[in-house]
């Protein structure tokens, strides 16, 4: 589990100033003791969480920020801040500036792609009002020569109930 730099540094989160001064200065004093003349990997990091925590919590903002943060993760949100350097303000806007040219990029691509589509089934449409349109205007040619066939059963109809003579 994650530990928080109240924790590493053994300290309360309503902890002053000169708390964190002795605790940093106790818990700097105990790793010293412990660690051989080379010093393990192990204590080089745990020498470096100290170094950053009591750094982060010296610091009355970032201590706010980080107590905002702790608190979020507990409620379980999750909190991004705005970056406070000027190459990491700078990087946010380049990596900004890429994404838009992205999604500018990709947006045109589809735009193009569904104009063709539309575009064709816009023809296909026009062609099929065209055809409509001939068949509606088309004359209608009655043959008078020959007699329907609606008639011709008629006639066959009227031959059988009439008598012979």
């Amino acid at each position: 589990m994650k530990r928080s730099f109240y924790e590493i540094l053994g300290v309360a989160h309503d902890a002053d100033q000169a708390k964190l001064d002795a605790a940093y200065e106790a818990a700097t004093v105990k790793l010293n003791s412990t660690t051989s003349v080379r010093g393990t990997a192990e204590s080089v990091a745990e020498m470096k969480l100290l170094r950053e925590g009591y750094q982060l919590l010296s610091n009355h903002e970032q201590r706010v920020k980080y107590d905002a943060k702790l608190s979020a993760e507990a409620s379980g949100i999750k909190l991004m801040f705005f970056p406070g350097t000027p190459v990491s303000r700078r990087k946010l806007g380049i990596q900004t500036v890429v994404f838009a040219a992205l999604a500018a990029t990709l947006t045109g691509i589809v735009y193009f792609q569904l104009t063709k589509e539309m575009d064709a089934v816009q023809t296909d449409y026009n062609q099929t009002l065209a055809k409509k349109q001939e068949e509606q205007n088309k004359p209608v040619v009655i043959d008078a020569t020959q007699p329907a066939a609606e008639d011709k059963k008629a006639d066959k109809q009227n031959n059988t109930e009439l008598p012979q003579q």
